[in-house]
């Protein structure tokens, strides 16, 4: 796992390209900003699947199945 890797992420119904450790660090802020709420559990989300190495990760924690 490297922080350039190219990961895609799904969020709202939408998919996006970025670099690993670029991805943490936005949706980490998110993840904090909206922190108790389904907004920050989305987020929340995506930030584990990156931090456990996924490749592919989405809001709704279907990448864990």
């Amino acid at each position: 796992m490297n922080k350039n890797d190219i990961v895609t992420i799904t969020c709202y119904n939408q998919t996006e390209k970025r670099k690993r450790g670029e991805a943490i660090r936005f949706y980490t802020e998110g993840m904090i900003a909206c922190a108790g709420s389904s907004e920050g559990d989305r987020y929340t989300s995506i930030v584990t699947g990156l931090q456990e190495g996924f490749s592919v990760v989405d809001d709704l924690w279907a990448w864990n199945k």
